[in-house]
């Protein structure tokens, strides 16, 4: 922090509890303090990449192809996707997927991976590029930094909330401002 003379000027904050720090440090928390909140947009449950020696592979999948279910549950999007699959490590899925217009089932060998000392599955795939995300409805692009984003939520200037959102199947991050619909 600098003071109107440019010299650094330093600020030590001494919380009561960690629920008060977490309110005024984390973004989160700040964020839901102002108003604001995160929002996921769902993403397709279509395979962006394949790798070629993975499970995914072996059972005949390929880019492109949008998986509709998993043992007989609807896939909605690409999230549903992954989280059936880490919960079934080292099992035999049924996949129904449509490629080409053409639906089809395959049995798909889960591999797995152990992180932070548990198991999940892995099918080695990866989720649609983000060109192929529908927008939809009133959602408006706008690339800002973090701080110029907030700055019409909090002013109130179009009535819009800020939201961020980052697909996992994609490092890029992406500020975003989404009409209020009145809800």
């Amino acid at each position: 922090m600098r003071d109107a003379g440019g010299q650094e000027r330093r600020a030590h904050f001494d919380f009561a509890s960690a629920a008060e720090r977490r309110a005024l440090s984390e973004p989160a928390a700040a964020f839901e303090r102002l108003g604001l909140q995160f929002q996921d947009v769902p993403i397709p449950a279509v395979l962006g990449t394949v790798s070629g020696d993975g499970p995914a592979a072996r059972a005949g999948l390929k880019r492109g192809d949008e998986i509709l279910s998993v043992n007989g549950e609807p896939v909605h999007d690409f999230a549903a996707l992954v989280a059936i699959v880490r919960a079934h490590p080292d099992a035999t899925l049924a996949m129904q997927y449509r490629r080409a217009g053409l639906e089809s089932t395959t049995r798909v060998a889960v591999g797995s991976v152990v992180e932070g000392g548990k198991r999940y599955g892995r099918i080695q795939v990866g989720g649609p590029p983000l060109s192929s995300v529908p927008s939809g409805g009133m959602v408006r692009h706008v690339d800002l930094g973090p701080l110029a984003a907030l700055s019409p939520a909090v002013t109130g200037g179009d009535q819009s909330a800020a939201w961020f959102h980052e697909p996992a199947a994609h490092t890029d991050t992406r500020w975003r401002a989404d009409r209020d619909a009145g809800d």
